[in-house]
């Protein structure tokens, strides 16, 4: 899962080209069970935005694995 920025006005898509100016800006990388993935993943993605941060979150329903990270950032 992974959070992208582009320093266009009004992007249509965050793809990482030179045309989208797009750049990661965080990542979570997650490693699959023991045993492999399921056929079937159920989860929750959640991006939260805050005055300052966004945190950004994957719920594994499947055995209540989560991860979480958090991106700080200042407006000039």
């Amino acid at each position: 899962m992974s959070l992208w920025r582009s320093s266009l006005t009004d992007p249509k898509y965050c793809l990482p080209n030179e045309e989208n100016q797009a750049q990661i800006v965080a990542k979570i990388e997650i490693e699959p069970p023991k045993g492999g993935w399921p056929s079937t993943l159920r989860h929750v993605q959640t991006l939260i935005v805050d005055d300052n941060e966004f945190v950004i979150k994957f719920v594994n329903k499947n055995n209540n694995m989560e991860f979480k990270t958090t991106v700080t950032y200042v407006s000039n």
